[in-house]
């Protein structure tokens, strides 16, 4: 099986946000990421 996570294309843009991380405050600038993986359970067929 392979590993296709680096040629997801970044569709879901995110905004630029502050955040507590390791107790010290963190600027995250603006960027986009991709679609979050849904993940599909078979087993209560």
């Amino acid at each position: 099986m392979t590993d296709n996570v680096g040629e997801r294309a970044k569709l879901v843009a995110v905004r630029a946000y502050e955040r507590f991380r390791f107790r010290r405050l963190e600027k995250v600038c603006a960027h986009f990421r991709s679609y979050p993986h849904q993940y599909v359970f078979d087993f209560m067929k």
